[in-house]
């Protein structure tokens, strides 16, 4: 078993990091991307299928921008966020 403290380290600053497999993969993101904001990192997660709005605990920030607008809007986000996850689809998810 992985200890978050082990997920914490995974990558570097400005990686980007794919997690894939049969299953967990949400779960090893929130745990991860909760790992590098305690080292004091900024921590920006999403999904390529469908994702729902996580709760406080698994994610502290949750925000609603779609692509072409990542590069404008989120890293002012970013600085006052330490961990952010972007929801993507349908308004009935967020």
């Amino acid at each position: 078993m992985t200890h978050s403290t082990d997920l914490a380290h995974i990558a570097a600053p400005r990686d980007i990091v794919a997690i894939v497999g049969a299953g967990g993969k949400t779960s090893t993101m929130f745990a991860m991307s909760r790992a590098r904001a305690r080292l004091g990192r900024r921590v920006l997660t999403t999904k390529s299928t469908t994702i729902y709005r996580p709760t406080m605990a698994r994610s502290p920030g949750v925000v609603s921008v779609p692509p072409e607008r990542w590069l404008s809007d989120l890293q002012p986000l970013l600085r006052k966020q330490s961990e952010l996850t972007v929801v993507m689809g349908s308004p009935c998810l967020l």
